[in-house]
């Protein structure tokens, strides 16, 4: 199971579709990768592999806020989530969790506990296995 950050979310995003392109905004350490397909010849989209609407259901049954995602960004959360769907036959999936309240200093993001937060990856897993 892959997991993101998602600022501003105020639920765990299940992410339901990895597309093949990526944009070339620049990560932590300063490097900006070519915009464009990820692997040049593969699909151009790849549906996660674990039930999303099931584990919507599941984690909702829980007490735990969450939504499908049809869009995981252009980012690195979807170029590994494309990745992860493009080189196994894994039960693979991504999570885009809130922000932790220790994240948002400012207070002007939603967050979530991080308690809640794992107690979710758990759900997905026994769901997913």
């Amino acid at each position: 199971m892959n997991t993101g950050l998602a600022p501003g979310a105020t639920s765990i995003k299940i992410e339901k579709i990895a597309i093949n392109w990526q944009t070339d905004v620049k990560d932590e350490e300063g490097i900006s990768p070519s915009p464009g397909r990820i692997v040049e010849d593969g699909p151009d989209a790849i549906f996660s592999r674990i039930d999303v609407e099931g584990t919507i259901h599941s984690l909702r049954s829980a007490g735990i806020p969450s939504d499908i995602s049809y869009f995981a960004g252009t980012y690195l959360c979807n170029k590994i989530f494309f990745y992860s769907l493009y080189f196994t036959k894994s039960r693979a999936g991504f999570l885009h969790f809130p922000m932790t309240p220790e994240e948002s200093v400012d207070g002007k993001n939603p967050t979530m506990d991080i308690e809640r937060m794992i107690k979710a990856v758990e759900l997905v897993i026994q769901k997913n296995i």
